[in-house]
């Protein structure tokens, strides 16, 4: 599977665990909750969210299952599986996303012949997912968000692409701007996955698209022309090594403003249009927070991936987190 090779998973996960940050002293300004902590033994590390009628949904990366989550209670179940990952060296399940029908799809990144990387679904009663759109250039799909017309906006992360997919499942490149390329090692030594990671979350404005770059610390903007083609690029904001550093999951809150899931960093940052970044919550039950949504109650839901300290038999340790904002 081109460059990135079959090692792909194994080696983000021990130069991931490298870069984490281990300082947690920062007290964060809404102290999150632990809704739901999970079983690293079993591969229940959490990537993918989405919430739908007030249900949250995770995915366990490593093993290609979706739970569906009890938020009041934090009780789960299996409510997908993918054909696979059947082992971390084959594979990973990255972003979530409901459509308007009620169907949930999933990114799948393949390192083996016999399954394909591509977008996934699971009816609105679960069961096992089918491959419902690939592309010979979409090998990394990773941030996923339908919008109103019913297309799946997709980032690949190492690609550096976006790609809109059609309710009937035909692919297209939106954009591989340079803009949203990764550049392994950008923040400094350790940083580095070992290969490039770029585009990753991402949320629709008002004609918009709204990017994290993992690599490069940055939320970045290319505005949707009428015809549906990609117009002027912008930073929001960074490079921001220190706030966004590991920028990965992507959310727009009712307000407009955005919110940053840095993962290296163990923190989840706000970024305003005008490029003004906060730190919103740092430190423990964050460990690693990879994906984020946003309930109607005005409720932050985050995967807390415990990605550096899953199994060291300390807190804190793979979750599903909330907080007011």
């Amino acid at each position: 599977m081109s460059s990135l090779g079959k090692s792909l998973f194994l080696a983000s996960l021990l130069a991931l665990v490298a870069c984490s940050s281990d300082d947690d002293t920062a007290t964060p300004q809404l102290l999150p909750l632990t809704v739901a902590s999970f079983d690293a033994a079993q591969g229940q590390l959490p990537e993918g969210i989405a919430i739908r009628q007030g249900t949250v949904y995770v995915g366990f990366a490593p093993v290609g299952t979706i739970a569906r989550v009890d938020p009041a209670t934090g009780a789960f179940q299996r409510f997908g599986q993918l054909p696979g990952p059947s082992s971390p060296t084959s594979g990973f399940m990255t972003g979530l996303a409901f459509d308007a029908q009620g169907s949930l799809y999933a990114a799948l990144v393949s390192l083996t012949a016999d399954v394909k990387s591509g977008i996934y679904r699971v009816g609105k009663d679960g069961g096992d997912a089918t491959l419902f759109a690939e592309h010979a250039d979409m090998k990394f799909p990773n941030g996923l968000e339908f919008d109103a017309g019913g297309g799946l906006w997709v980032t690949d992360s190492a690609k550096g692409a976006i790609f809109r997919i059609a309710s009937d499942g035909t692919v297209s490149l939106f954009s591989d701007d340079p803009i949203l390329k990764g550049q392994a090692g950008f923040c400094g030594p350790g940083t580095s996955a070992g290969f490039e990671i770029g585009a990753n979350g991402i949320a629709l404005g008002s004609n918009v698209v709204y990017v994290a770059n993992s690599d490069k610390a940055s939320v970045v903007e290319i505005a949707i022309n009428a015809d549906g083609s990609p117009g002027p690029t912008r930073t929001v904001a960074g490079p921001d090594c220190e706030r966004l550093g590991g920028a990965d999951g992507l959310v727009r809150a009712p307000s407009g403003s955005l919110f940053v899931a840095a993962n290296r960093l163990n923190q989840v940052a706000a970024v305003e249009t005008n490029g003004n970044v906060g730190l919103r919550w740092r430190g423990a039950p964050l460990d690693f927070p990879a994906s984020l949504a946003i309930s109607t109650d005005n409720t932050l839901w985050i995967t807390s991936f415990a990605l550096a300290n899953a199994n060291a038999g300390t807190n804190p340790k793979p979750a599903l987190v909330r907080s007011p904002f």
